[in-house]
């Protein structure tokens, strides 16, 4: 699971850490934001390198407050970016269980069907698993499989080269899972989730059968699959502030990490979450596996209890040149949407998203 202990302590501190010294001139627009949201604003950005770019969206009851940043020549300057588009990475997995939510709905499985059964051929060692395992991480499947060459060729791009043949192939011959159950956090388990949905039990491959069953009918028309060429797509970098580039995904794996995204799309995401009146999302928020005390999952959602009677829905993603992180709290009606143009390896995004729904 993507560090819910962190999380959890990390909720409850008053202050981000800075980890430069350097001090930025502040040229935002001081309209949109409160004192503190803007000081939360500022610590993140001063973290990241010159031509970093975040996408704010604050839901907060009936109001939404879109708000984007750069961090140019040493100055925070404000930015209209939220029809921009970033890659959301694993926030695809929220969508990738809603569409399993709704195939459920309509009665073309049930969580508990045996993956295997969609399939013309037997899995390796006739293994098996549930649909329910895959959407919660607990099939035991490994965090990727063992035949992707991209990850030692074409380390920039590990996903590329990975084909729906490679990944049939791999199920055949190489597929292994944890003794006890309990593999972990797995993008292969997602990716595989995707796959079938769309070519085994949809029978238009994952891309389509999201766009039609999730996507349009959530009015989500800048949310889609794979990377933009266009000028919208905000530009891609590593901590350095070097160039980086979104990963290129096939349908095998697609399903774990390939939507791009913008703020205002996420943030109109959110809103449908808060309604009551979504049976399908509300479906996909419930508990599933309860890991301690604070913490459990959900179908695509992590779920954090940072207080008592206080639940919190979350899920982050890192991918080629963009971290993201997204969080709602139904009952409060509270939401948060956080995307950069910079693939950080660290909790920074993830911190400062929940000291915003703090």
């Amino acid at each position: 699971m993507p560090r819910l202990a962190l999380l959890l302590a990390l909720f409850t501190l008053s202050k981000l850490l800075s980890a430069q010294s350097d001090m930025l001139i502040d040229a935002q627009d001081s309209t949109r934001l409160t004192p503190n949201q803007r000081t939360l604003v500022y610590e993140m950005l001063k973290q990241l390198p010159d031509g970093a770019e975040a996408g704010i969206a604050l839901i907060d009851g009936e109001l939404t407050t879109l708000y984007g940043v750069r961090r140019e020549d040493g100055k925070l300057i404000t930015t209209e970016n939220a029809d921009r588009h970033f890659g959301i990475g694993s926030v695809t997995k929220v969508f990738t269980a809603t569409l399993l939510a709704d195939l459920v709905e309509e009665g073309a499985l049930f969580l508990d069907d045996p993956v295997p059964a969609a399939y013309d051929f037997p899995f390796a060692d006739s293994i098996t698993f549930t649909y329910r395992q895959l959407a919660t991480h607990t099939s035991g499947l490994p965090r990727l499989p063992n035949n992707m060459p991209g990850l030692l060729l074409n380390p920039d791009d590990p996903y590329i080269d990975y084909s729906p043949t490679m990944i049939e192939a791999y199920l055949q011959e190489g597929l292994t899972v944890a003794r006890d159950g309990n593999g972990g956090y797995s993008n292969l388990g997602f990716g595989l989730l995707g796959y079938t949905l769309g070519r085994y039990v949809d029978s238009v491959g994952y891309e389509a059968a999201l766009q039609r069953r999730v996507l349009s009918p959530l009015g989500l028309a800048d949310t889609h699959f794979g990377a933009d060429s266009s000028t919208l797509m905000v530009p891609g970098l590593n901590e350095d502030g070097s160039s980086d580039v979104f990963w290129s995904f096939t349908e095998a794996l697609g399903a774990a990490g390939a939507l791009v995204s913008t703020p205002r799309d996420m943030a109109h995401f959110l809103r449908a979450q808060l309604d009551t009146a979504q049976p399908i999302l509300a479906f996909t928020r419930q508990e599933q596996v309860k890991l301690n005390d604070h913490m459990s999952v959900a179908l695509g959602w992590q779920i954090l209890h940072p207080e008592p009677a206080r639940t919190v829905h979350w899920h982050n993603g890192a991918v080629g040149g963009y971290r993201s992180f997204v969080a709602v709290d139904v009952e409060k009606q509270r939401g948060v949407v956080v995307l950069t143009n910079v693939l950080l390896l660290d909790d920074l995004v993830d911190r400062t998203g929940l000291q915003f729904l703090r």
